[in-house]
């Protein structure tokens, strides 16, 4: 059964899929930046990667998060 069938004024929303954003911000570009790192010598600096890495990972988080289509509590009035 599709979500909000048979709830009066509920449209579906095309939005894009947050999926694919954490994918392309916390998985290639984060890597292709660590990968870079590690080439330049990070691995030589103690806890650099994995400072980078928790930095890297937060900030796309937020860009990730910041984009994102709120959900309204309209959209699931009535839906239990």
């Amino acid at each position: 059964m599709c979500p909000g069938y048979g709830v009066p004024g509920w449209r579906p929303v095309a939005a894009p899929s947050k999926q694919l954003y954490e994918a392309t911000l916390e998985g290639l570009a984060l890597c292709l930046v660590l990968w870079l790192m590690m080439r330049a010598g990070a691995l030589k600096r103690p806890g650099l990667v994995i400072g980078a890495f928790a930095a890297g990972y937060s900030i796309a988080r937020i860009i990730c998060e910041f984009f994102a289509s709120p959900i309204r509590s309209s959209d699931f009035s009535g839906v239990v």
